[in-house]
């Protein structure tokens, strides 16, 4: 589990955020993860590399979540470690932030990501503190 992951996610269910997971994980090692960390009640939407013909950088993988949220993308706010997921989300029309987990600021700013974050807890901060991520639309240029 990414440090303050877990924290972030039940931040975001007590504020009754609706939340997807998209993975291009396998389903099997998606339910282990929410089997292991108890996540079952938290996402009511969840898109694993199985339910999709073109994964990741393609769009189809958060368009088939923001459907299956029945969202636009474009009211979607999509939190992405990974290169190919920046410009998977980017290319389904959702605003995407960038965590610094797995690639550095500069990657996944080159990607397209509109804003990045070094952590989870930075990125709750900004979100519950300031709250302007909750309107993705308001950071659009």
């Amino acid at each position: 589990m990414i440090e303050d992951a877990l924290g972030f996610v039940r931040r975001c269910k007590t504020a009754r955020l609706r939340l997807g997971l998209t993975t291009s994980a396998a389903r099997s090692v998606q339910q282990l993860a929410f089997q292991t960390f108890e996540l079952h009640h938290y996402f009511d939407a969840v898109v694993t590399g199985e339910d999709i013909v073109h994964g990741k950088p393609d769009p189809e993988p958060y368009r088939s979540t923001a459907a299956k949220l029945s969202l636009s993308p474009t009211a979607c706010l999509v939190i992405e470690d990974a290169v190919n997921g920046v410009i998977s989300g980017k290319a389904a029309g959702c605003f995407v932030v960038g965590i610094t987990t797995s690639f550095t600021t500069e990657d996944l700013s080159r990607a397209g990501a509109d804003l990045v974050f070094t952590s989870f807890r930075s990125l709750e901060n900004q979100l519950f503190n300031d709250g302007a991520l909750l309107n993705p639309r308001a950071h659009a240029g």
